[in-house]
């Protein structure tokens, strides 16, 4: 079986015919780019030297930026950085060897933060936060190996816990617990081997008022 490579330039166009991006390769690998403005200007251009390549990509009007990072070897490394159509920062993160490492924050337009999950080797490990557009954690867990384990807990948007559950190699394990947007308990489940044994609801008193096995 032949290996495929890419090899020489890869045009792309706008949706009025104008050629928008020309990038190059040899062998697969990434050597060269341009990318054009509306009038055919070249807003931005890079060239591979002895293995690196700074690329700054833009939307395809070519005014308003949409990433820019660096190429090593072919491979993602070091800080990246994605931008909304508006130019407000939308998402960073960094690579080692074409793999996430450490925090990913993304951002509402508004630019509040709208989620940070932290990645070692590409995977999910540590900690991670979800964020409603007024600033609260809407969700926050921890993760090992991309498989969520211990406590996660959801809020309602004014802060209010809205329910907590466990985790165990991403199946939920043990008590899940409901709560309304006052903070009483209304439901709770309980797990094993992620199927549910029983189930309880309760009343605006917090006494139980339903059980099922």
């Amino acid at each position: 079986k032949k290996d495929c490579w890419i090899n020489g330039a890869d045009k792309k166009y706008d949706e009025d015919g104008k050629l928008y991006s020309e990038n190059n390769y040899s062998k697969g690998n990434f050597k060269s780019y341009k990318i054009y403005d509306k009038s055919g200007k070249v807003v931005s251009e890079g060239e591979e030297k002895k293995g690196k390549i700074r690329l700054v990509s833009y939307f395809i009007n070519g005014e308003t930026k949409f990433a820019e990072g660096d190429f090593v070897n072919g491979k993602s490394e070091g800080a990246w950085i994605w931008y909304h159509s508006t130019g407000q920062k939308q998402r960073e993160v960094r690579f080692e060897n074409d793999l996430k490492e450490g925090e990913e924050k993304n951002y509402y337009e508004n630019g509040l933060l709208k989620s940070v999950t932290n990645f070692k080797k590409g995977k999910r490990d540590g900690y991670y936060a979800n964020f409603f557009k007024n600033g609260k954690i809407e969700r926050e867990g921890w993760f090992e190996d991309d498989q969520a384990v211990g406590e996660q807990i959801d809020y309602y948007s004014d802060g209010i816990i809205s329910g907590k559950k466990y985790s165990l190699n991403n199946e939920i394990t043990g008590l899940e617990e409901s709560y309304d947007y006052l903070g009483r308990k209304n439901y709770e489940y309980f797990y094993q081997d992620g199927n549910v044994l029983w189930s309880a609801n309760f009343d605006t008193t917090g006494k139980q008022a339903g059980h099922i096995d």
